[in-house]
């Protein structure tokens, strides 16, 4: 009887765990609610530290590659922006880096639980409060008129969407590999809900019309698909193989070529102007840069072009024209450390882990779409992206556990 009271109440734990939980994932993904995103998570940190007191279970700490990049890309923008002086600078520095804090939270929350019972309601509801918004602008805004689901430009928007998006198929793809004949109402619900709004939030994408979005969706889907063939038990036929890699590039350069020539802009020539002004300062001031805070300044001072039409510009618009634009050598290379060491291992878990490919989308999504744009500044598309890792190194860890556990028996 003892047993089966404590069993009954370990379960009743973990269901509550997973409920708030979902519920911080609903205002991760949703960005609609400050207060909520707060109090949901300081829900699930203290939540986490009871049960991990009361199990004396003790966590296990982020895969040291990984923590290492992590720590030389962050530490690099924080050590930069301390170097130049500059109080907003270093505030920016300290704000980016509290933008990972979802990475934090989850990872630690999730080892031990069941992943996809723990994120999946609380994405689904989130990415349907953008798809309603969607449809909304839809009927509301001018035919011609980009839809920004209520974010500050229409690529914020597709930005975290870009996030969400990966992790939902590949969801999607586990509940059809698990139940290829969903035999109960539950399980056709949880099948046809996900597959609904993963359509509804792609339709969403490619509305938004952010190139570097689209583009970088559709490339990390297809490399993804090719990896995860690759690290599957199929056995392959070497003309179907080459046959694929023949699509892949051929659809590569529609992508590229279709995205340049079709959807042309007019602020398309100002941002080859910000690249070129972001090296510049780079190269007069190598090592920490000019401060994030003072990019603009410094651009319209001494480097802006005179036939700039965007003067008020605060950043170059590529992440790795802005890094080292504003950090330096000290965060420049932080930042490749980081983006390099992360695809190694990546690739080094994904015989493993299903979440790993989904990761891997969405890291060629916001690599892609960071060649157009800052994917990894503004709030809600960093912290998203920054979740999506919780999730993977969470999931990979159970699973590692998992795996030590039965060697052990």
């Amino acid at each position: 009887m003892g047993n089966m009271a404590e069993l009954e109440i370990k379960e009743f734990k973990n269901i509550v765990e997973m409920i708030f939980i979902n519920i911080y994932l609903f205002f991760l993904c949703s960005t609609k609610s400050l207060a909520g995103y707060n109090i949901s998570m300081s829900i699930v940190i203290l939540l986490t530290v009871l049960f991990c007191i009361r199990k004396k279970n003790s966590l296990v700490f982020f895969p040291s590659i990984f923590f290492f990049s992590y720590i030389i890309f962050f530490g690099g923008l924080l050590v930069a922006s301390y170097l130049i002086g500059q109080e907003n600078s270093i505030k920016t520095a300290v704000k980016l880096f509290s933008y990972t804090s979802p990475m934090w939270v989850l990872f630690f929350a999730l080892q031990g639980k069941k992943i996809m019972s723990s994120i999946l309601w609380g994405m689904l509801f989130g990415t349907n409060i953008l798809n309603v918004i969607v449809i909304y602008e839809l009927f509301s805004l001018p035919i011609k008129e980009r839809i920004h689901g209520s974010f500050a430009s229409p690529n914020n928007f597709a930005m975290v969407l870009e996030a969400i998006l990966p992790f939902l198929v590949v969801q999607i793809r586990s509940l059809i590999s698990k139940n290829k004949k969903y035999k109960n109402m539950r399980e056709k619900i949880i099948f046809y809900s996900s597959l609904i709004t993963t359509a509804l939030g792609i339709f969403g994408l490619f509305l938004s019309a952010s190139r570097g979005g689209i583009a970088g969706f559709l490339l990390g889907g297809m490399i993804t698909i090719f990896m995860y063939y690759r690290f599957s038990s199929i056995v392959w036929n070497k003309k179907k193989v080459f046959k694929g890699i023949g699509a892949l590039i051929l659809s590569i350069i529609v992508i590229v070529s279709g995205g340049t020539l079709v959807f042309k802009r007019k602020y398309d020539p100002e941002r080859l102007l910000l690249w070129r002004a972001a090296y510049q300062m780079w190269l007069d001031h190598p090592l920490y840069g000019v401060g994030f805070d003072q990019w603009n300044a410094v651009y319209r001072q001494h480097y802006i072009s005179p036939t700039a039409k965007e003067p008020t510009l605060t950043l170059p618009h590529n992440n790795l024209a802005n890094f080292f634009s504003c950090t330096g050598l000290i965060g420049g290379i932080g930042y490749l450390v980081f983006m390099g060491t992360s695809l190694i291992f990546l690739f080094r878990i994904m015989k493993v882990s299903n979440y790993a490919y989904a990761m891997l989308w969405v890291w060629i999504s916001f690599s892609v779409h960071g060649m157009v744009d800052n994917s990894l500044f503004a709030r809600y598309n960093t912290r998203l992206f920054f979740a999506m890792w919780g999730v993977t190194l969470a999931d990979y860890v159970n699973i590692k556990r998992k795996g030590l556990s039965a060697k052990k028996g």
